[in-house]
């Protein structure tokens, strides 16, 4: 893999929009894109879609929003990776708790975050945000 740039999208899907549009204008062949949400990363398919170059190109975001799942059910987004705002409210209660409690609690807490494709997002929930 080679990466041919990268640039902010400000987690914003117009910005991310203009950006995907200089680098269609810029490369001639872009394999793949990764954007650090879905936003960004329908952003930067609706640039490719808007100039015909969406085919051959690989969308993939994380944090697993709407228009991330409704493009992978369209066939146009090929993933993005389980991040929900419940999960990670509970995880922060649960520490503030144990730590009321007395309790030892790892410096970092992590918990899976799968992916979700085309493949296998019947398994998950739509998110509404």
């Amino acid at each position: 893999m080679t990466l041919v740039a990268s640039q902010p999208g400000n987690w914003n899907r117009e910005d991310s929009q203009r950006v995907m549009e200089a680098f269609l204008v810029q490369y001639d062949d872009i394999d793949g894109v990764y954007s650090g949400d879905d936003n960004m990363g329908v952003g930067a398919l609706n640039a490719a879609l808007a100039a015909g170059r969406a085919e051959g190109i690989t969308f993939v975001g994380a944090t697993n929003f709407a228009v991330g799942y409704d493009a992978m059910e369209r066939g146009e987004y090929w993933g993005s990776i389980y991040q929900s705002p419940v999960d990670d409210a509970e995880a922060a209660l649960q520490t503030a708790l144990d730590i009321l409690a007395g309790e030892d609690v790892p410096f970092l807490n992590y918990f899976d975050t799968p992916k979700i494709t085309q493949d296998n997002m019947g398994e998950f929930t739509r998110p509404v945000f």
